[in-house]
Order: structure tokens, then C-alpha cells, then sequence
């Protein structure tokens, strides 16, 4: 019988201050380079990955760089999408804009996005309501 792969849940969290957002360049380990939001996706396999995003507009403490991220802040008109994974461009704008959404990405091996859907579910009250 054919050995297949559990499904890999994750979560993503965004920093948003006003018109600003925190993302981190990814140092070492999947997706090594790229700017994106903090998690925990340190696995040998990341096919099948459902990954649950979640924007905190109240924390403590500041954010700080470590060995795995290092964190800088970005104009939501300034997000280095170029530099991001390729579905980024297609959720996040609508997640920052404080809308739920559901998505499918597929990937090929060479990390080039392929295909994508992307639906808004539900706009969230605004911060300043």
C-alpha cells in the first residue's frame, strides 16, 4: 500500500498597525528568503499545507529578529509581493482590508504558483467600527 502524506496545518499571523503591516524575511528552512507573515511550517514535506492566517491589531512586547525571521514593517501600499510567495498577491490584499477568505493554491515543485482561487466568505467589522 502506497504511503501518503498527513495534511499540514499551519498558522500565519500578520501584525497590522494602521496602514502598516509586519512581515518577516524568512532566514533559513522552507521558504528561506521570502518576506511573509510569522508561523511555523518546519516540515520535510509541506505538500497538502492548509494554513489558517490571522491579522492581531493588539500585542505585547515588540517584534525582535531571530535565528529563523527577521521582522521589518511595510506600508500596505509598499508590500514587496515580488519577494513573497506567489499566492500572496491574491489573498492578502483582501485579508488586510478586514475580509475572511478561503483559498486553493497549487504549486509546483519549483515553488511557481500554478493555479488559484481565491473567495472573500465574510467582511469582518472594520478596526475603527
Amino acid at each position: 500500500m502506497k504511503e501518503t502524506h498527513p495534511d499540514i496545518r499551519r498558522t500565519l499571523l500578520l501584525l497590522k498597525s494602521g496602514d502598516e503591516v509586519l512581515l518577516a524575511l524568512k532566514k533559513r528552512g522552507f521558504g528561506a528568503g521570502k518576506w511573509n507573515g510569522v508561523g511555523d511550517a518546519e516540515t520535510d514535506s509541506p505538500w497538502h499545507m492548509f494554513v489558517y492566517a490571522y491579522v492581531a491589531d493588539a500585542w505585547e512586547g515588540e517584534p525582535s529578529e531571530s535565528e529563523e525571521m527577521r521582522p521589518k514593517w511595510f506600508h500596505v501600499e509598499d508590500i514587496p509581493y515580488g519577494d513573497m510567495w506567489d499566492d500572496d498577491e491574491f489573498w492578502l490584499p483582501y485579508v488586510l482590508d478586514n475580509k475572511k477568505v478561503v483559498g486553493a493554491f497549487t504549486f509546483n515543485i519549483d515553488d511557481k504558483l500554478l493555479t488559484h482561487d481565491v473567495e472573500v466568505v465574510e467582511v469582518l467589522p472594520s478596526e475603527s467600527a
